[in-house]
């Protein structure tokens, strides 16, 4: 994701495991922050359901941007749906 310091991602994953996480571009890359920015310019809300799909790569990048609610920059949420977690 080609985007300038300072831009930030939110992720929002509901149901009872879910939380709302950061994603901010730094001069060395993205990296998850702990407060939450005023502006972001991409907001991914999935629920847990699919969200643990996604990061297993138990559903493929389509069908699951297909159940979420995607507000702002598309391309930026496109970088969400290829994240990998280990889910245990």
């Amino acid at each position: 994701m080609n985007s300038p310091e300072g831009t930030n991602i939110l992720l929002e994953i509901s149901g009872e495991r879910g939380g709302s996480w950061v994603l901010a571009k730094g001069r060395d890359g993205w990296h998850f922050v702990k407060e939450s920015p005023q502006q972001v310019a991409c907001k991914v809300a999935l629920h847990q359901a699919i969200a643990w799909r996604v990061f297993t790569k138990g559903i493929d990048q389509a069908s699951a941007r297909q159940q979420a609610q995607i507000e702002g920059d598309v391309a930026l949420a496109r970088g969400i749906f290829g994240l990998t977690a280990i889910v245990g």
